[in-house]
């Protein structure tokens, strides 16, 4: 299922995202286009790192290039999701999201989520240390939290951690999806995303539009 991703709602349907295919395959979506390569294997973390940029289009898995195109790319003014690809009715991918950021065309990032829950109310989501924003599933059901990382972690300030709890990973379970508020255009360079798949042959996203780790 689509990781990362977006997905046009009329015809040719442009798509922009990372998928795990129905078949296990990788599937890179860039605007009408989806080649696949290589099998995924369940319960095993990739790091992902990819970009849907025209004429530079390329799905990286563990340091390895597995599809490299310089074809065009017909790009929607769609968001980008984690865990979907936003389309109407589509199902959301199944698996642990540890980390992903987004980065612009000269390299600055636009997003960098990092799991954890907020400590009021124990809803688990993604923090964006670059806005300072908590975003959680706008599916229908919240996310399940991994395991908790101790204070010591020298990752943010004394503020951060009285309202948040940092983890090791979220987990979608087919109905949580994150929208980033951000869409694919040609300023969104490239994604990069430690995700492990818990389920395969799904029809959903693990990340769509752009996305980096």
């Amino acid at each position: 299922g689509y990781m990362v991703g977006s997905h046009a709602l009329h015809d040719p349907y442009n798509r922009n995202g990372v998928d795990v295919h129905a078949d296990g395959s990788w599937e890179l979506g860039y605007g009408n286009k989806f080649p696949h390569s290589g099998i995924a294997s369940l319960n095993r973390g990739y790091n992902i790192d990819f970009s849907t940029t025209f004429g530079n289009a390329y799905l990286n898995i563990d340091g390895e290039t597995i599809i490299s195109t310089s074809g065009e790319n017909l790009m929607e003014d769609l968001n980008v999701f984690l865990f979907s690809n936003q389309y109407q009715g589509a199902s959301c991918t199944i698996g642990k999201m540890y980390s992903c950021k987004i980065y612009d065309n000269v390299d600055s990032l636009v997003r960098c989520f990092v799991p954890c829950y907020r400590i009021l109310d124990n809803v688990v989501g993604m923090y964006d240390t670059v806005e300072g924003k908590f975003y959680h599933s706008c599916g229908p059901e919240e996310f399940t939290c991994g395991n908790e990382i101790t204070r010591e972690t020298p990752i943010f300030f004394d503020e951060f951690y009285e309202t948040y709890t940092l983890l090791d990973y979220i987990e979608s379970t087919g109905a949580q999806q994150i929208d980033t508020g951000i869409y694919f255009n040609p300023d969104i360079d490239s994604f990069e995303v430690t995700y492990k798949s818990s389920r395969l042959g799904q029809n959903g996203m693990i990340l769509a539009s752009k996305i980096a780790n």
